[in-house]
């Protein structure tokens, strides 16, 4: 019998896009999960990225969507590559480690709710360091490039997507570190948050096109009200007169809305 519906998209798979120089993003998992074990060869252990659970990202760099980690999606990377993953500070990015390592990963394995991995601290790490570790103010955190990503630009709005933002499973990735991060604080508690824009800020700051770029995307892309907006007393004779055009409408760099928590 003919039918006037048309069949459901099929969501599309594909290489990821470029969203990032090195197309890495960053990850970091609630800080609860991370569990340190003291004594003579401190050991840290915890999930890395939980499986199957949606997450929603609102970057400035790798845009607005709903995500999640597809079962099995670490597990080539983290079994071919093991030797290569390193156990950073920061993804290498703090000002006092840059990328040393601070603990060496020692062992990874997987289940079905999340893949987890087991690393000793290195000897001669600040004290104040190894006691925020053990009071629970740091959380795991991922850096890994997307390899394959399945995306369905048009969802419907749904119970875990409710806005209908494009939604992003994460297939394959190929692991580069897995870090201990000072965790940021949140108005409310999540599993996964995206770290990319703090730890991008600096390296955008050394290429101010890309930074100018990136910033006048996120003002395009910002929703036009309907409602009139109220005329603006005339300015006096003495007072000096500034284009619309040239009002920042954002402050991307400003620490006003949060601590900042990279050392």
């Amino acid at each position: 019998m003919a039918t006037d519906e048309k069949p459901a998209e099929e969501p599309e798979i594909s290489p990821a896009e470029n969203v990032i120089e090195e197309t890495r993003i960053y990850r970091i998992s609630d800080p609860s999960a991370l569990i340190f074990r003291d004594g003579d060869d401190p050991q840290v252990e915890g999930p890395i990225v939980p499986y199957g659970k949606w997450t929603e990202v609102d970057s400035v760099i790798e845009g607005h969507f709903m995500e999640r980690f597809a079962a099995g999606s670490l597990t080539k990377s983290l079994t071919e590559s093991f030797n290569r993953v390193k156990g950073y500070f920061e993804h290498g990015k703090s000002r006092m480690f840059d990328r040393t390592p601070i603990m060496e990963i020692s062992e990874t394995w997987d289940t079905e709710t999340a893949p987890f991995f087991r690393a000793r601290l290195l000897n001669g790490l600040p004290e104040w360091m190894v006691d925020g570790i053990r009071k629970g103010l740091y959380g795991t955190s991922l850096g890994a490039s997307p390899i394959q990503v399945q995306r369905e630009r048009r969802p419907k709005a749904s119970d875990h997507n409710p806005k209908g933002i494009e939604e992003r499973t994460y297939t394959e990735l190929r692991v580069s570190d897995i870090s201990l991060t000072p965790a940021p604080h949140y108005d409310t508690p999540v599993v996964l948050r995206s770290i990319t824009d703090e730890l991008a800020v600096e390296a955008l700051v050394q290429r101010p096109d890309r930074l100018l770029e990136l910033i006048r995307q996120a003002n395009a892309t910002e929703p036009q009200h309907s409602e009139p907006t109220p005329a603006e007393p005339e300015e006096g004779p003495e007072e000096e007169k500034e284009s619309r055009r040239t009002r920042a409408r954002h402050d991307y760099l400003s620490t006003e809305e949060g601590a900042s928590w990279r050392l």
